[in-house]
């Protein structure tokens, strides 16, 4: 199955208003912070990945996306990216793409719910992220306002320096207002009234941020068709795939989202702090026949509803103990019982090592059955 590492808006020039930070960039993991990281659970899902051209190019701009320019060159030198242009892709549909989103954002009433979702998966994101961030001011800015005590503004200090911030500093001042320039709770608020009397501008800015939203879902499920590959997006923007697909009737892509969902749920139940021990070791692990079992399990738990809860994980836990006590019992009977074999002339120490690891592997095969993507896993995280 390929995938498509998806490029936020990339139907647009630019994005509207000052905020084009997230502009053509791919998803990152919403569930861990120290940098911006790629959502590594839904690679295993795939054998071959597209990218857009743009991206990449905003990718080798952006020192926060390091480890996703890692991650593609790892792709690319196993042979597994493929780098397209996405909007020219599209480009022969773009009437239909134009007229789906007209016709999807006619009452934006509709949208109220699906947005109180998108903004809420924003904002917990960014509530993360400023957890781990603590460089707030530097110490020569602390030292200015401890000089000027009361008589300057702490805000027009913060601001005059704008072009000194450190570039995690610059990220932050983005998210604080959305993914996308207007995607914050006045948003919902003006959904929520939408059929009062409200400010022509609140109406304008709330059309343009799901227009956009919307555009981009339609946008990347053409480009879905086009290519014949799945869609790996930003997370946040999962409730409006929903609520497109609730209208339609691509149940495969429905299905590809609950696969996302259920590596995304089973690599966080078993490896909460999941990270590759090298970005080459991943895409390398592609090849590993250990994968399909991986798969296996997954597509075991879109189809009958299997839950990867501590339940999971504690059952999990103890057949991999029991597999490892199978196989130092099994070690330690080889070894005594292949003794002997140690006793034949010029040859013995062969057969018996011979003997020894060829009963080993046996028994190490069977006590691993059903647990051989927890091991290729677990081989892989750091």
């Amino acid at each position: 199955m390929d995938a498509i590492l998806s490029s936020f808006c990339f139907t647009k020039e630019a994005l509207a208003g000052d905020n084009n930070y997230f502009h053509r960039l791919p998803p990152v993991c919403f569930k861990t912070w120290n940098q911006f990281v790629p959502d590594y659970s839904v690679l295993f899902l795939c054998d071959r990945f597209y990218a857009d051209a743009h991206a990449i190019e905003r990718i080798e701009r952006e020192p926060l996306f390091k480890k996703h320019k890692e991650m593609l060159g790892a792709l690319k030198s196993c042979g597994r990216l493929e780098v397209r242009d996405f909007k020219s892709e599209v480009a022969p549909y773009a009437s239909a793409i134009h007229a789906h989103v007209e016709t999807r954002t006619r009452n934006l009433n509709d949208w109220s719910a699906t947005f109180e979702q998108v903004v809420g998966k924003w904002d917990g994101f960014y509530d993360r992220v400023v957890e781990n961030y603590q460089d707030a001011w530097t110490a020569e800015e602390e030292q200015l306002l401890r000089e000027a005590g009361d008589d300057i503004d702490a805000e027009e200090v913060y601001l005059e320096r704008h072009h000194e911030w450190p570039e995690e500093r610059l990220m932050l001042a983005s998210m604080e207002g959305g993914m996308y320039e207007g995607l914050e709770r006045g948003l919902l608020e003006t959904l929520s009234r939408w059929d009062e009397d409200i400010p022509e501008y609140h109406r304008e800015r709330a059309t343009g941020v799901i227009s956009s939203y919307v555009e981009h879902v339609a946008a990347s499920l053409c480009l879905s068709d086009v290519l014949g590959a799945t869609l790996h997006d930003w997370e946040d923007i999962g409730p409006v795939y929903n609520a497109v697909l609730t209208d339609t009737l691509r149940v495969s892509s429905a299905k590809e989202l609950e696969r996302q969902k259920q590596i995304n749920n089973l690599i966080e139940v078993m490896f909460p702090d999941f990270e590759p021990k090298s970005e080459i070791a991943l895409a390398r692990a592609l090849d590993d026949p250990r994968i399909t079992e991986l798969r296996s399990l997954v597509e075991n738990a879109v189809e009958h509803d299997v839950v990867f809860d501590t339940d999971f994980a504690n059952q999990t836990l103890r057949d991999v103990l029991n597999a490892g006590k199978k196989i130092d019992k099994a070690r330690r009977l080889t070894g005594w019982i292949s003794k002997p074999l140690g006793f034949i002339p010029y040859a013995g120490f062969l057969v018996e090592g011979f003997t020894n690891t060829a009963v080993e592997k046996l028994v190490e095969k069977k006590a691993k059955k059903g647990l051989s993507w927890f091991y290729l896993l677990s081989e892989i995280n750091a």
